[in-house]
C-alpha cells in the first residue's frame, strides 16, 4: 500500500514538473513573441512617422502651388482683360482714323 501511494504521489510530482516545464516554455515562448511584436510596433511607428512627415511636406507644397497657380491666373486674367481694352481702343482709334464716327465713335464723344 505504501508502495502505490509512494508510486501516486511520484507520478503526481512528475506531471507537476511536466507542467512546470510546459509552462516555463509556454512563456518563454510568449516572451520570445512579445519582443518580436514590441520591435515590429517601433518599426511601424517610425514609418508612420516617417509619412506624416512626408504627408505634411507634401500638403505645404500643395498649397503653395494652389497659391501660385492662383496668383498666376489673377495675372493671366488681368493681361487678357488688358489686351481687350487695348484691342477695342484700337478699334476705335481705327474708325476714328477711317472716319467712321459711327455708334463707337458717338460713344467716345465724337460727333
Amino acid at each position: 500500500m505504501y508502495d502505490r501511494g509512494h508510486q501516486q504521489d511520484l507520478k503526481n510530482r512528475e506531471w507537476q514538473v511536466e507542467q512546470l516545464e510546459s509552462d516555463k516554455t509556454i512563456v518563454e515562448h510568449m516572451f520570445t513573441f512579445s519582443k518580436k511584436l514590441s520591435k515590429e510596433l517601433q518599426k511601424n511607428a517610425a514609418y508612420t512617422r516617417s509619412l506624416e512627415k512626408s504627408k505634411a511636406r507634401l500638403a505645404g507644397e500643395a498649397e503653395g502651388l494652389t497659391r501660385e497657380t492662383e496668383r498666376e491666373r489673377m495675372e493671366l486674367r488681368a493681361k487678357e482683360e488688358a489686351a481687350k481694352a487695348q484691342e477695342k481702343a484700337a478699334n476705335e482709334m481705327a474708325d476714328i482714323m477711317k472716319g467712321t464716327t459711327g455708334q463707337r465713335g458717338s460713344r467716345i464723344g465724337i460727333p
